[in-house]
């Protein structure tokens, strides 16, 4: 037992107690009743785009309108929290904006988990609405977003009781980190 009384191992005590309370803390305030929403941008990128030399001699049409560029945004919606939300608990529903000068062209819904999960989506010229509805903990959705004149702006907001905000997905990690 003499060994125990050397300096490394006292330091090395004092270390293993602070991780363990820091583990403790941790997992009390994951198992708090916690509502959050938080969106990914998995992808953003130009689908098609007309250059500066030739643009007077070339016209896409995207259903019949004419556009210069489309780009392709894929968001994926979460609940990352632990308790639901419910569809009664909206007073403002999720809208994404997409920035001064862009126009959504068309919004397409995939890989919901669960896959029953009913996603209904308004188009609002540079802006989304995500009509309300019932998110269970860990429930998800994507949507690919086709856009013109976009420039990489992303704005989500909503008012739901008990959601201070929609994080993104760089924000959610920062929020992780806080706690610590």
């Amino acid at each position: 037992m003499e060994f125990l009384r050397d300096p490394i191992w006292q330091f090395l005590s004092v270390v293993v107690a602070v991780v363990a309370l820091l583990l403790t803390y941790l997992l009390f305030r994951m198992q708090q009743n916690q509502k959050k929403i938080s969106y990914e941008v998995i992808s953003s990128r130009a689908a098609i785009s007309v250059g500066d030399e030739v643009k007077g001699r070339i016209q896409i049409l995207l259903d019949g309108t004419p556009v210069n560029d489309v780009y392709l945004v894929i968001l994926k919606i979460c609940n990352t929290g632990n308790i639901p939300i419910l569809s009664t608990e909206y007073d403002q529903p999720i809208t994404f904006n997409f920035g001064k000068g862009s126009k959504v062209l068309d919004v397409e819904i995939f890989d919901s988990m669960p896959s029953d999960i009913r996603v209904s989506v308004k188009i609002d010229i540079e802006k989304i609405v995500l009509e309300p509805l019932l998110l269970n903990s860990k429930d998800s959705f994507k949507l690919k977003v086709m856009l013109t004149n976009f420039r990489d702006e992303i704005n989500a907001s909503a008012r739901i009781v008990g959601v201070k905000q929609i994080l993104s997905h760089q924000l959610l990690f920062t929020s992780i980190l806080n706690i610590l």
